[in-house]
């Protein structure tokens, strides 16, 4: 199965899962930076990965990548992207640093970076679960500073057949007046694509 090919009913549910693994998500980081921190889901869009890359809103932006493997019933992977001066005020935000302090990622910004890449993966993972029944783990996220292009061209050497299908999920981070915009991506394999579709009867 492609998400080329998907319908209304399918495409409908893939974005319920993105919102409800955004209120999962919210949850975890203001536990995680002992703060509220809302977070909404503005645009949840079927992808085609091939063309995202060259998107306005990508194209010759340098970020952070946060990517994950996915084990358990389904399979796949899971990327979070982060403009870079997104990162830079995430990254202050989990430190507890003023507005403007940070200017450049280093280990422990990266080391941050990587917990919130594993919170959000699992706080999505978790939306998923409940809905197949079935146990769903990330790996240990690694993390990259390269354009959204150069990532998403590692994974389509290295991942063929996970790629294909993508669910673009863009969210905002609110925290103390401060907005931050990243976009997360899932990518599952075939099978599980339609094992998601079988269990919300779609």
């Amino acid at each position: 199965m492609n998400v080329k090919n998907l319908n209304e009913k399918q495409k409908d549910a893939l974005r319920e899962l993105g919102n409800i693994g955004a209120a999962h998500a919210a949850t975890a980081l203001s536990q995680m930076v002992h703060h509220k921190i809302k977070m909404t889901v503005p645009k949840v869009q079927i992808i085609d990965p091939e063309k995202l890359a060259m998107r306005k809103k990508f194209k010759n932006k340098s970020g952070i990548g946060i990517y994950t493997n996915l084990y358990g019933k389904l399979k796949g992977k899971i990327l979070l992207f982060f403009e870079y001066s997104n990162a830079l005020r995430l990254s202050e935000i989990l430190l507890g640093k003023k507005n403007g302090s940070i200017t450049i990622i280093k280990e422990v910004e990266e080391s941050a970076l990587k917990e919130v890449g594993n919170i959000l993966a699992a706080s999505y993972l978790n939306a998923v679960s409940q809905i197949i029944d079935g146990v769903l783990l990330p790996s240990i996220p690694l993390i990259s500073i390269d354009s959204l292009n150069g990532i998403l061209t590692y994974f389509a050497v290295h991942f063929t057949g996970v790629i294909q299908n993508g669910l673009w999920i863009e969210t905002e981070l609110v925290s103390d007046e401060r907005k931050i915009s990243g976009d997360f991506f899932l990518f599952p394999n075939k099978n599980s694509l339609e094992l998601i579709f079988e269990a919300m009867k779609v």
